[in-house]
């Protein structure tokens, strides 16, 4: 790209740089065969002694530094509530500490330019990559900050780029596998995968979400993830979105070493409409217990129970003929146990399927739900002994409404012989809308189409040849056609708000505060009203007290998610999305808060 736009002295600086990398030896051959000397320079971006070497060593090789391109970039990813602060900060280290260790070490210099490679991230969020996001927006600020003092600091909004760019890098765009991670891909495909076929609501094919689990399940047994005679077990498998199947889609699950297990996250994207990938769901799967449960006696239970009616699928999603497989219900007293026989025809699939989504799916669905339609949101603990049979038996042990969640456990037997083939223990459920179920989920903010390097030598040379505003979007024709001369650069200066000046009196503006009762825990009421505070940002409300439900204004999964996140940095604790669904209000939010932070009780025979 530089040789592209007419430079003759470049000095290429990265992280691991070398001229002997066979990756990087034909770029160079070819900078230098257009009459360009290049040199590089190893060195992180984001390391000021580091860089204060490579400006004296450009300066002795090349003379004076005219321009800099600051294009260093980590790709995020992965659902926020889970990423630890060290994945933020290697994410925002080569971009916001990078600007300001440029800005340092560039003093002095007779710089033209200095342009700042940033993302359309930055203006309107990048779902799946928070991180990556604040990173981009930081360098949109700072140049619009700089702008009055040099004028020639430039933050540029690129959209995804094909071939080249941090999309091709990232986790939610199919980076590639490093060290002992791993992946399978499979793509499902509509008039030829029943799992799509055979489960379509309003209309539309979805996955339903034990597809998902099996997926992970026969992915992680083919690896030999746990020693023989032992149970899988998938823990806090969370599902954010459904994935919609109208046209081919490919679901990929990375599994990533991690402290005896592996973390588990699920991407899936549709090739005919780009290259993104948008993650789904996030959980972790392990070895589970060595001994299977004692058999159960299938009859004597059921004589324990009374006849109930069958089992009512919900009346939204349009059911194919492997889901048809509800035989006797029985019922009492919270406990229910129902008989699941898979049609004769589909008996042959068993072997590819050792969890048959239809079976599980109707499993899931044994209980009264009081007509009150349901979205899966997690499963807390799935443990799998072995592979489901033709005939099984469900028997639910517990199964609670509590607002706009469901939660039950259940076993799954073999219905001939009572053998404890799968256990689940809180599978949680939310109350969702049918067309809420389809939805499609937030993606990137461009067009789904990529600019090409081609494209992207044209506007950069304009960039570099054109009076610029501190903040410049790239963006790419409605076409789709890409021809350079349809690409176009848009000031978007005039259309942000001023920044918003410190009032006159800084003080905090008084609140009305709930007095709590006599034996709250020391900084329960503060934290209460911390957490409040962040249900109304993360929701978009203007007042939440501290007793208001988090779902009854409006949360869903995706808040939840959001507001654990900011719990999560601001205490250093580890609350999960679920935990938003047992403790919905602020006061109990608090509650657990504090629960995490009460250290150990110190043991009495040690000494201190």
């Amino acid at each position: 790209m530089l040789a592209d736009v007419q430079a003759r002295r470049i000095a290429l600086v990265g992280r691991t740089a070398s001229e002997d990398d066979p990756a990087v030896r034909p770029w160079l051959e070819r900078i230098r065969q257009s009459g360009a000397e290049v040199e590089v320079f190893a060195a992180d971006v984001a390391d000021v002694a580091a860089m204060r070497a490579v400006v004296r060593d450009v300066v002795a090789r090349f003379g004076e530094i005219h321009g800099v391109l600051h294009c260093a970039g980590v790709p995020g990813g992965g659902l926020f509530e889970q990423r630890s602060t060290a994945d933020v900060r290697r994410v925002l280290a080569p971009k916001v500490r990078g600007a300001l260790v440029l800005d340092e070490v560039l003093a002095g210099q007779p710089l033209d330019f200095v342009l700042h490679f940033s993302s359309q991230a930055g203006l309107a969020g990048l779902y799946g990559s928070a991180d990556y996001a604040a990173a981009n927006a930081f360098l949109d600020a700072h140049a619009r900050a700089r702008m009055p003092r040099d004028g020639r600091t430039v933050s540029v909004a690129w959209p995804a780029w094909a071939e080249v760019g941090m999309a091709v890098g990232s986790p939610v765009a199919g980076r590639p596998v490093a060290g002992a991670e791993w992946q399978v891909t499979r793509t499902f495909e509509p008039g030829r995968d029943w799992e799509l076929d055979e489960h379509r609501v309003k209309g539309r094919r979805v996955l339903p979400a034990t597809a998902v689990l099996e997926l992970i399940c026969t992915a992680a047994a083919r690896r030999g993830l746990w020693p023989a005679g032992t149970a899988a077990e998938v823990r806090e498998l969370t599902f954010v979105t459904p994935i919609v199947g109208d046209d081919p889609v490919e679901v990929r699950v990375t599994f990533t070493p991690s402290a005896g297990r592996h973390d588990v996250r699920v991407h899936a994207r549709h090739p005919a409409d780009g290259p993104e990938w948008t993650e789904h769901a996030r959980g972790s799967i392990g070895p589970g217990r060595a001994a299977v449960p004692a058999a159960v006696d299938v009859a004597a239970l059921a004589a324990t129970l009374d006849e109930a009616p069958p089992v009512q699928l919900s009346s939204w999603i349009d059911f194919g003929p492997r889901w048809q497989v509800v035989g006797g219900v029985r019922h009492r007293d919270g406990r229910w146990l129902a008989e699941l026989g898979l049609p004769e025809e589909f008996h042959a699939e068993l072997a590819d399927h050792p969890l048959h989504p239809a079976l599980i799916d109707v499993a899931t669905s044994v209980s009264d739900r009081a007509g009150r339609d349901y979205l899966p949101f997690c499963y807390r603990r799935f443990e799998w002994f072995a592979p489901l049979t033709a005939r099984i038996a469900v028997h639910v042990t517990r199964n609670a409404a509590v607002d706009r969640r469901y939660e039950m456990d259940f076993d799954i037997l073999d219905a001939a012989d009572g053998r404890v083939l799968a256990t689940v223990t809180g599978f949680v459920l939310r109350e969702v809308q049918p067309s809420e179920f389809v939805e499609t989920p937030p993606s990137a903010p461009t067009d789904r189409a990529a600019l090409s390097p081609a494209d992207g030598v044209q506007a950069l040379r304009d960039l570099l040849t054109l009076p610029l505003p501190p903040y410049v979007l790239v963006t790419l024709p409605d076409n789709r056609a890409l021809p350079v001369r349809d690409l176009w650069l848009r000031d978007t200066a005039d259309d942000r708000p001023d920044p918003v000046a410190p009032a006159a009196d800084p003080r905090p503006v008084a609140r009305p505060v709930e007095r709590r009762p006599a034996g709250t825990p020391d900084g329960a009421e503060e934290i209460e009203l911390m957490v409040a505070e962040m249900c109304a940002q993360t929701l978009g409300v203007g007042r939440f007290g501290v007793g208001d439900d988090f779902f009854g204004h409006g949360g869903d999964s995706l808040s939840a998610v959001q507001l654990v996140s900011r719990i999560n940095l601001r205490w250093g604790v580890e609350i999960s999305a679920v935990t938003v669904f047992d403790r919905s209000t602020p006061e109990l939010l608090a509650a657990e808060v504090l629960a995490l932070r009460e250290p150990a009780p110190a043991d009495p025979g040690v000494a201190t």
